[in-house]
Formats: C-alpha cells, sequence, structure tokens
C-alpha cells in the first residue's frame, strides 16, 4: 500500500495484499491478506546434488493469514501503522458497519472491529428453511 502525491516521491506505508480499506475518523483502516511459502516436495532431493527447491508464494486463499492495520497521519504527516487486528484466516469483504466500526469476513467467521481492536465474532451458519 503505497501514498502518492503529485508533488512528493510515493511513500510506502504496508505491504501485503490490501484486500480491503474504508475511511476511518482520523484515517483509514486496510485489512491485509498474506498467504504462506509453499516448498514443493520431491523424494529425489536429498539423493539428486543438482535438484533445487522450488519455492512459490501462495495466494491469501483460505490457510493464509489476515489482519487489520489503522492507518493515521502524524503532526509532521507522517505515517503511523499500527495492526489492530488479527484474523484466524485471510480476510475478505471489509464493510464499514458504524462510526469506526468495521466487519470481515475470515476463517468462515463475521469479525466485527474497531480501530481498538476485535468486538466481536460470529460463525457462518446455513439456516433451513421449511417452505
Amino acid at each position: 500500500m503505497k501514498w502518492e502525491t503529485g508533488s512528493q516521491e510515493p511513500s510506502f506505508v504496508a505491504y501485503g495484499n490490501v484486500e480491503g480499506i474504508q475511511p476511518a475518523v482520523d484515517g483509514a483502516i486496510a485489512v491485509i491478506g498474506s498467504g504462506g511459502v509453499w516448498t514443493s516436495y520431491d523424494e529425489k532431493r536429498p539423493s539428486h546434488p543438482d535438484y533445487q527447491v522450488e519455492t512459490i508464494t501462495i495466494s491469501n486463499g483460505p490457510g493464509g493469514i489476515g489482519y487489520a492495520l489503522a492507518l493515521r497521519r502524524d503532526s509532521s504527516g507522517a505515517w503511523r501503522v499500527n495492526e489492530v487486528a488479527r484474523f484466524p484466516r485471510a480476510a475478505f469483504g471489509l464493510k464499514t458497519i458504524g462510526r469506526d466500526l468495521y466487519a470481515v469476513w475470515s476463517g468462515n467467521r463475521a469479525i466485527v472491529f474497531k480501530p481498538t481492536g476485535i468486538e466481536g465474532l460470529a460463525q457462518c451458519i446455513t439456516a433451513n428453511r421449511a417452505n
């Protein structure tokens, strides 16, 4: 995530996959999702000297991690970034649901949080309706 103005060089504020960003009273809230690193396995690797490890980055699917950042500018104009919530898995669907109150989906749960931390969570369930 970077801050750009027409007159200055871009300033990198946070690194990661930005899944959503919403305004906050004194700045912004961003939800970041990150995947893990996967190393392929081949039974020939230990015995073959020319075999190299293949490493790729996996997208922030269900097994990734997610967290929320509060981004604020201080009196000097510098960005201050604080982690305000850590989610069970990669997060998506960031929504503002009230003044400085947000909801995101992560790990099959709806998680409600503020810039000061997690307020609550609810497991996602399917209701069967009889006609």
